[in-house]
């Protein structure tokens, strides 16, 4: 193994570590529940062991949302079409609107932009 790649595989166990300490310092928050709508289920992310799978899948960075999470600012759900995770959203309450939710982000694979089937499929969820 090089030095860089020795470096890199500290610094994502350090994340992860630091994602563990977060989430199981806070108490449960189900804010907004569990759902479904069409052929969309929507479920929270609640410990470390489903960020990181979800990270894995979906090969993207939720397995460093520590921050977030310990701030209490954000929800991460996600959404599954047919039992296979295609994207997941954050969620976090409106800045205008106390106790209304925002959707902050919507991504798939890689960060990528969620299809726009998953996008309608939150706003109906959330609504």
């Amino acid at each position: 193994m090089s030095l860089k790649r020795a470096l890199d595989e500290r610094s994502t166990w350090l994340q992860r570590v630091a994602l563990h300490a977060s989430l199981s310092a806070l108490p449960q928050r189900d804010w907004i529940a569990d759902g479904s709508t069409g052929e969309f289920q929507f479920t929270q992310l609640r410990d470390a062991r489903s960020f990181i799978s979800a990270a894995k899948t979906l090969d993207n960075c939720l397995d460093q949302y520590a921050e977030p999470i310990a701030a209490g600012t954000a929800n991460v759900f996600g959404v599954h079409r047919g039992g296979r995770l295609v994207a997941c959203i954050e969620v976090r309450p409106h800045a205008d609107h106390l106790g209304m939710p925002a959707v902050t982000q919507i991504k798939g694979p890689r960060n990528r932009r969620a299809a726009i089937d998953v996008w309608r499929a939150t706003y109906i969820w959330l609504g």
